[in-house]
């Protein structure tokens, strides 16, 4: 013989269901601004040097750009960011903080504290051996896989 279910307890988890119903609409739909660890990047000033105007440009890229014409001379990616897997991406972010032309060479030093140096005709980083890491821990790993297969 089955026993009549309690309406009080009924009542309570039909409540229970549409209070949690609501909490997750709410936090859903709740604006995603409120959850961002950093705001954005300071905008950079410009740089001016012989006719040529030099500007940040995302996060890493720098472009120069003739004054007269309006034509884009070169745009360069001073550095490479690297991300960590399970971080946040937004605070890994390493932006540009400033451009200067010293001794006809443009400097760009960005939030880390580092500085690169840019061929002011070319955009070339100068003394920068550009995406080597990968390449070399790729080979590192393609030579530790051969000698393990090579004992087995």
């Amino acid at each position: 013989m089955q026993q009549p279910e309690n309406p009080r307890y009924l009542r309570n988890s039909r409540l229970l269901r549409k209070l949690g119903f609501l909490a997750v609409v709410i936090i859903f739909f709740s604006p995603f601004s409120t959850f961002a660890k950093r705001r954005g990047p300071k905008p950079v000033p410009p740089v001016i040097w012989n006719g040529v105007e030099y500007r940040a440009r995302h996060m890493n890229f720098v472009e120069a750009v003739n004054l007269s014409s309006q034509q884009r001379l070169w745009q360069t990616k001073v550095y490479f960011v690297w991300y960590m897997p399970l971080a946040e991406k937004d605070s890994q972010d390493i932006f540009i903080t400033s451009l200067t032309v010293r001794n006809g060479k443009l400097l760009v030093t960005n939030e880390a504290g580092k500085s690169y140096w840019l061929n002011l005709n070319t955009g070339h980083v100068e003394g920068a051996a550009r995406y080597w890491l990968p390449w070399y821990f790729a080979g590192v790993l393609l030579l530790c896989g051969f000698l393990v297969w090579r004992r087995l």
